[in-house]
């Protein structure tokens, strides 16, 4: 992912951590999940709460931490670097419409505490000018994500999926951050309940979707709810394997679950 204004003068070290923000698993990802999400009313397919998208992208970026990327030293300065820039954010945009700074005592701020490039200081000044608050809901979102996956962690223990987690946060489409924190305090809750990630989806097909209920035993194999909230399932039968798919509201992780 690469900012071609003003090429000449700008730094390379944030291309990696750009391209996990902007495409996968960052906005590229959230926003396709959302608008495919067929039980979702337009409105809700194409909202965009500044919180929950920019802090998923900005989440992301860590993802990428997490899984083992940036192995080039130089792109793991530049994914801290642009973690650096979004605490930034926080001060300046206060700075700008709280404590009344002027764009010189924000500019002075970047160069105080950064290694940016020119043109990102420049730009990136204006763009808090011009449009307050935006640049707070970066840090905000990242920190809550991060919170409420360390709670869901905490309170499920070795039953904790983070596939699981990451279905949930992305299942609703974009959301407010406490709806999103209600949504996945009943996800937890459920999981404390029925057992290992997806029971209860696995659960609700057994019992409301499965057309094999009172014919033949079976095998129930990878049952699953997919970005389209359908259920995609093979059912293993003395006569061979069927397959279909049926309408779901829910999502969960692929298990295996006895046919009644």
């Amino acid at each position: 992912m690469v900012n071609t204004f003003e090429f000449e003068k700008r730094l390379t070290t944030d291309i990696e951590t750009t391209a996990y923000h902007e495409g996968v698993p960052g906005h590229h990802m959230q926003i396709s999940v959302a608008q495919e999400l067929p039980t979702l009313p337009k409105f809700r397919q194409h909202a965009f709460y500044i919180a929950f998208i920019e802090g998923w992208a900005l989440y992301s970026e860590r993802l990428g931490e997490d899984a083992g990327f940036y192995q080039d030293p130089y792109s793991m300065y530049g994914h801290l670097q642009d973690d650096l820039l979004r605490a930034i954010r926080l001060v300046v945009d206060t700075g700008f419409h709280d404590k009344h700074w002027s764009r010189q005592q924000v500019v002075d701020y970047f160069h105080a505490n950064s290694g940016l490039d020119e043109p990102t200081v420049q730009s990136e000044t204006d763009r808090y000018m011009a449009w307050p608050a935006q640049a707070l809901g970066y840090k905000i979102g990242q920190l809550k994500i991060l919170e409420l996956r360390d709670r869901a962690k905490r309170e499920l223990g070795p039953r904790f999926d983070v596939r699981g987690f990451h279905d949930e946060v992305l299942g609703g489409g974009a959301l407010p951050l406490d709806v999103l924190e209600s949504r996945l305090a009943a996800w937890t809750r459920e999981n404390q309940r029925g057992g290992a990630p997806g029971a209860a989806c696995t659960d609700d097909f057994q019992r409301n979707f499965n057309p094999f209920r009172g014919g033949p035993g079976g095998t129930v194999l990878g049952v699953r709810c997919c970005w389209a909230a359908e259920y995609f399932w093979n059912l293993e039968t003395p006569s061979g394997v069927l397959s279909s798919r049926v309408g779901c509201t829910r999502f969960c992780t692929r298990r295996r679950g006895k046919h009644p």
